[in-house]
């Protein structure tokens, strides 16, 4: 197998909440494939997917909450640590929910995390071992 994810589908409550903050509050542009029952963003070489959790619950052929349907964040990370800052200000005057404000961490990095409408937590992160290209890619 190569090392490597294709697709992050996250189980929303209210596909169109979840279309609304991605597309509106964060400003992210769907794809044509995008459809009235799923949602897709391209990303930088990978697809983030909103689906309604109940469907996605039965496409795995499991329950919502069931121990297989775990907690995570998504992260993005910023060229600068300044940036943290200005992003997490920007969004918060968008009535985004900020989680945590930013701060240095342990290992040197500086992050914070705001909150998708399902509570899924995207944290916003300056990493100094984390070297972007110019399209925002992780070297």
């Amino acid at each position: 197998m190569e090392q490597r994810i294709s697709y992050l589908t996250l189980g929303v409550r209210n596909l169109k909440e979840s279309e609304n903050f991605y597309s509106n509050l964060l400003g992210w542009e769907k794809t044509e494939e995008s459809t009235g029952n799923i949602i897709f963003y391209k990303l930088n070489g990978i697809i983030l997917a909103l689906y309604p959790v109940a469907a996605l619950a039965s496409d795995a052929e499991t329950v919502p909450g069931a121990r297989c349907f775990s907690n995570f964040t998504i992260s993005y990370n910023t060229r600068t640590k300044d940036e943290v800052d200005k992003l997490i200000k920007k969004l918060e005057k968008k009535k985004v929910k900020v989680v945590r404000e930013p701060e240095t961490v342990f290992w040197g990095g500086y992050r914070g995390y705001i909150s998708d409408p399902n509570g899924f937590m995207i944290e916003i992160v300056y990493n100094p071992k984390a070297e972007l290209d110019e399209r925002g890619n992780i070297l």
